[in-house]
């Protein structure tokens, strides 16, 4: 297989996985959690190689946020697939939501002013009417938390923490909206930048690969790990592409 190959492939062991018996008949307790990060690393999947074959110029560029978003829903794949005691997945989960619904409405509730009707039945319901602020596990609240819990140290220093400054507006990431040209520096004159493309592009797919090689093991789709395994090297972990 070589590099062009993989991600048409990639979405044929998408459609194999979901087609699955064993996909589709995931414990109760977890699958609403587990389905639920599933198509969203797909879908962030499928945009990602939106942008990075676009045809509006350097479209690749806009994928950064994207591949961030990518990596922090396979720590969260990670967890939801590693956790031992099944209950606390959704409890803790649930304490998120809640934790995201109470600061949401305590904004609004600073804000004190020209509410919409809708904005102040939120706040009633998920601010006045708590009286101690929901405290979901730190794992779940707190990135590096999740990211040691689930041993995911060198992909979050390589990607997730890497790329905050590209998601987060920072005057130093201006270098890949312009070029230098006789001295000064124009904005929108951007030259492609082959280096970066691919580095973006081995990230993707590096982790679309570690997010199969768990799924696959986890699941134990055997007819697809016979698949997998012609392109995929467990023990030295390295994908066998053909440049």
């Amino acid at each position: 297989m070589n590099d062009t190959e993989f991600f048409p492939w990639s979405l044929e062991i998408f459609d194999h996985i979901e087609g699955s018996e064993e996909f589709k008949n995931l414990d109760p307790v977890i699958s609403k959690y587990f389905y639920h990060v599933f198509i969203k690393i797909k879908r962030n999947y499928l945009a990602i190689n939106h942008l990075f074959k676009g045809d509006w110029e350097n479209s690749y560029i806009e994928s950064i946020p994207l591949i961030r978003i990518l990596a922090e829903g396979y720590f969260h794949f990670c967890y939801i697939i590693e956790e031992t005691n099944k209950s606390f997945i959704p409890r803790g989960y649930n304490k998120l939501a809640e934790l995201q619904s109470y600061t949401v409405a305590k904004n609004y509730n600073d804000l004190g002013t020209n509410l919409l009707p809708e904005e102040e039945d939120f706040v009633h319901k998920h601010y006045d009417e708590i009286k101690v602020e929901p405290n979901p596990p730190l794992y779940l609240s707190r990135i590096k938390r999740l990211v040691k819990k689930t041993h995911n140290e060198y992909l979050y220093t390589r990607v997730y923490n890497a790329f905050s400054s590209y998601v987060h507006f920072n005057p130093a990431t201006s270098v890949i909206y312009g070029t230098q040209m006789e001295g000064r520096f124009v904005f929108n004159n951007i030259k492609e930048n082959e280096p970066l493309f691919d580095s973006l592009k081995s990230h993707t797919d590096g982790i679309v690969i570690i997010f199969f090689t768990k799924l696959i093991d986890y699941l134990k789709i055997e007819s697809l790990q016979e698949e997998f395994d012609k392109y995929y090297d467990k023990d030295k972990k390295v994908f066998k592409f053909k440049h």
